[in-house]
């Protein structure tokens, strides 16, 4: 986020709520959207990788179908 790479920060929901208010602040202040989807283990999956509790996606238009396919305009 620091350099200006991250378009989407993803947050697993089973996140502490420190950890969540800490990543929320740094998101903000850096103007990267985020947004909860699932959690440590779903992360993870999805990746193909062990449990992750953060991800940050670099590709403008990666996460612009993630936003398309987590959160559907109604």
């Amino acid at each position: 986020m620091k350099k200006g790479h991250a378009h989407l920060v993803i947050l697993a929901e089973d996140l502490a709520q420190g950890s969540k208010e800490a990543l929320e602040r740094l998101c903000r202040s850096h103007g990267v959207q985020w947004m909860y989807y699932g959690d440590r283990g779903h992360l993870g999956h999805v990746i193909g990788r062990d449990e992750r509790a953060v991800l940050a996606v670099t590709s403008r238009e990666f996460a612009g179908a993630i936003r398309r396919l987590i959160q559907p305009e109604e």
